[in-house]
Parts: structure tokens; C-alpha cells; sequence
């Protein structure tokens, strides 16, 4: 039998290929692309979650000094609530803040303060708002400060002892002064004035709490309460209106050294009106200077 020659088929071979490159000829470009489009995105998902978690572990080493400091921070403020400068510029300040008693108990809350009669520019606005800040005053009233009161010598034991970091000092044993019983609002910071050795009475027996401190007074009260007292003499008088011959001419020098009262708003040149009453206002300020507060 003879063979045909069949010149116009093409090997068998070659049939099986010509079709998957034919329909991928046809293939309409669309479809390329987006499968180019899925595996750009594979590859952007891929990237991101690896860059995700070296973000992850570089946070994991850096969070426990963030956490350290910011524990620092909370805790240098516990101990004394004292509000940075920036704060002293608005007249309703959080109160009492971080305020603690004997043994960590906290004694105050975090209300806003704002006094009806002390404005903005007036004297000692921001030490005024220092001490309440602190809670070294609580007011004369729920809203006022009455900064041109004049201080008792019961008031300034308050003032004292509170500036000292004692919000609540132990009650006494008995009574020490026979014109200040456990009735006294005060109380409790008179006796300790006279433990601290901060008074010694305005008798033997008595303290006089009702009445005013003078300029001259407050010299002896917050040197005492700074661990003065025996301040030194001082080689030349400092106030025209304090000769040495004065009871209290050492702490009044005291006083002036540290740049703590200067009689502000006492008239002439270079007086401290030693007679003259401390208000309320000048209590702020000569606390925020002796204390730091």
C-alpha cells in the first residue's frame, strides 16, 4: 500500500500549542492588568505588615523610658501639686491638686479655684493663686480671698504650717494655750507652731490669736519656720526704719537678705514699716518667697 504525502497538515506535535497561544493572543489586555494589579498589591500588604512590626518592636524598647518619665513627672508632682509658671495666668487654676496628709492620704480634690475679688494685675495675683493652688488658703468665704484683710495670729499659723507641707497636723495631747481651746479653728496648727518652735506665745500662758501680726512679727514666724533661729547681726542696718535697737532687727535683716519682704508698699525709700499689719495679700506673697511654693 502506498504512503499518501500530505503536505498541507501540520505535524501532530504542533497542534497541541498553536491553541493556548492562539487564546492567549486574544486575551484582551484588561485582564493583564489587573492581574498585575493584584500582585502589586500582594506585594504593598506584604510590605506593610513587615514594616508594621518592626514599628512594633522598635515601640516595645522605647515604651519603658516613656513610661519611666512620665511616672517621674507624676510623681514630682504628688508630693507638692506646685503648678508651673505657664498656669499662673488665669485666675480659675485646679485646687488643691495632688494634696496629700499624714500617711498619703489626700486630704483635698481637684476643683477649680476662682476668687470674685482677686482680678488679673492686681497685687500679688499670682502668689495669691499659688497658695490656693497649693492649698495653703482655702479663702475667707466659698468665693473670696479678702486680700486686704489684715492676718490673725491664729490665720498665720494656718498659713505656716500648711506652707510647710502639714495640711493636717496631729491633734494635741492638751490644750497649750489657755486662750486657744480644741474649739479653735486653728487649733491644731497653733500647737504645732509651738512644738516646731515656730512661737513661743504672746504670754507665758497665752498666744493671742485674734490678734494682728505686724511686719515685725511675720520676720521672726518665717525665719523660725525656715530653721533660723538665731539669725546672724549684720554688719550695717538694711532699713532706715529698723534700727538694731528693735526686738526683731536680726529677722527682719533676715528677711531682706533673702529677698523675702521688703515692706512692699510701705512708704519712703527703703523702709519695712515694722508696725505696720500684714494683710492677706502680703501673707501670700512673703509664704510663695519663703517656701518656694
Amino acid at each position: 500500500m502506498s504512503r499518501k504525502r500530505i503536505s498541507s497538515q501540520k505535524p501532530l506535535g504542533s497542534g497541541v500549542s498553536a491553541t493556548p497561544k492562539s487564546r492567549a493572543a486574544r486575551r484582551p489586555a484588561s485582564t493583564l492588568l489587573r492581574k498585575h494589579r493584584v500582585v502589586a498589591a500582594l506585594a504593598l500588604v506584604t510590605m506593610l505588615i513587615a514594616a508594621t512590626a518592626i514599628l512594633a518592636q522598635r515601640g516595645k524598647q522605647k515604651s519603658p523610658t516613656v513610661q519611666s518619665q512620665s511616672q517621674q513627672d507624676k510623681n514630682a508632682s504628688q508630693p507638692t501639686g506646685e503648678m508651673s509658671p505657664e498656669s499662673l495666668t488665669s485666675p480659675s487654676l485646679p485646687s488643691k491638686e495632688y494634696i496629700h496628709g499624714p500617711g498619703g492620704k489626700v486630704i483635698a480634690t481637684e476643683e477649680m479655684v476662682t476668687f470674685t475679688d482677686v482680678t488679673i494685675g492686681s497685687d500679688f495675683y499670682d502668689d495669691i493663686y499659688r497658695i490656693a493652688a497649693r492649698g495653703v488658703t482655702l479663702g475667707c468665704t466659698a468665693t473670696e480671698f479678702c486680700p486686704n484683710d489684715v492676718v490673725t495670729r491664729g490665720q498665720m499659723a494656718a498659713f505656716i504650717i500648711r506652707g510647710l507641707g502639714e495640711y493636717g497636723p496631729p491633734t494635741p495631747g492638751m490644750q497649750r494655750f489657755t486662750d486657744v481651746p480644741p474649739s479653735n479653728p486653728f487649733y491644731k496648727f497653733i500647737d504645732r507652731m509651738a512644738v516646731l518652735g515656730i512661737t513661743l506665745g504672746c504670754t507665758a500662758t497665752t498666744y493671742c490669736p485674734d490678734d494682728r501680726v505686724l511686719h515685725q512679727a511675720i520676720a521672726a514666724f518665717i525665719m523660725r519656720a525656715r530653721g533660723e533661729f538665731n539669725p546672724p547681726t549684720p554688719p550695717t542696718q538694711r532699713f532706715n526704719d529698723v534700727p538694731p535697737a528693735n526686738v526683731f532687727y536680726n529677722f527682719i535683716e533676715r528677711m531682706g537678705y533673702f529677698d523675702i519682704w521688703h515692706g512692699q508698699g510701705c512708704p519712703g525709700t527703703n523702709n519695712y514699716c515694722p508696725t505696720a499689719p500684714v494683710t492677706r495679700r502680703q501673707m501670700a506673697h512673703i509664704l510663695v518667697r519663703a517656701f518656694g511654693i
